[in-house]
């Protein structure tokens, strides 16, 4: 082999050579760049792994915090828990007491004879225990006892109705002279002076204890002219005709 030809052989040994590099370069280049960009998007490895581990810590410290805190209260609660126990005991008792108080306070009602009397019970009884199982009874007499009141009421406005229409039949048999004198003396009896002035007028005769009337005041044909009227204290006492 000739100078020249080894020559051209490692000229051309030394050109792929430096292809070779060249390329090798580029590449390496390329991949560097590569390899940046990812590196920049990408999270580092185990990191989400990492934040879990670092979250769980900090909740595991908070954990033990709350039980330290819960443990430093412990007696605080155990004596509030003490205290509401106690309360509890008391408001049991009250109660018990209250709802001694409510049956015996319904016993009580209708017990008396006096109607209004008993009302005012039962209303006092619903509005002084409104939750009571007795009141749903107790409501239930109140309805009766108003009603007996309600019909007693009634009953009284007919019998004064009753009276005055009596009593002004009366005075008007007496104003037109149709009474005997037994009616007379039983209409009479009792009134007082003024009003007997009222019906009769003044007296002919005006004493302590008797008053003289004369006219027919009587249904006997005429036939007695005068009356007199006995007095005590001042009320008719007996009627006399003559």
């Amino acid at each position: 082999m000739t100078t020249d030809n080894m020559l051209e052989i490692n000229c051309l040994r030394t050109w792929s050579l430096a292809r070779s590099v060249v390329a090798a370069m580029c590449v390496a280049v390329a991949f560097a760049g590569l390899a940046g960009e990812a590196r920049a998007e990408d999270k580092p490895v185990f990191a989400d792994e990492y934040e879990a581990y670092n979250q769980l810590k900090k909740k595991l410290a908070d954990l033990e915090k709350a039980v330290k805190d819960a443990a430093a209260k412990a007696p605080e609660i155990k004596q509030q828990t003490e205290a509401i126990k106690e309360q509890d005991a008391k408001i049991d008792s009250q109660i018990a007491n209250l709802q001694y108080m409510d049956k015996m306070a319904f016993e009580k009602l209708g017990k008396g004879a006096d109607v209004p009397a008993n009302v005012a019970l039962a209303r006092a009884f619903i509005r002084d225990y409104p939750t009571s199982e007795y009141r749903p009874k107790a409501e239930e007499q109140l309805a009766k006892l108003t009603s007996v009141i309600e019909d007693e009421t009634a009953r009284r406005a007919r019998a004064e109705e009753e009276a005055r229409a009596a009593k002004k039949a009366l005075e008007d048999k007496f104003t037109r002279r149709e009474m005997s004198l037994d009616e007379i003396r039983s209409y009479l009896r009792g009134k007082s002076q003024i009003e007997i002035v009222k019906l009769m007028g003044e007296p002919i005769e005006r004493k302590l204890n008797y008053w003289d009337y004369r006219g027919s005041f009587i249904v006997d044909g005429g036939k007695r002219k005068a009356v007199t009227l006995m007095f005590d204290a001042g009320r008719v006492t007996n009627v006399l005709a003559r």
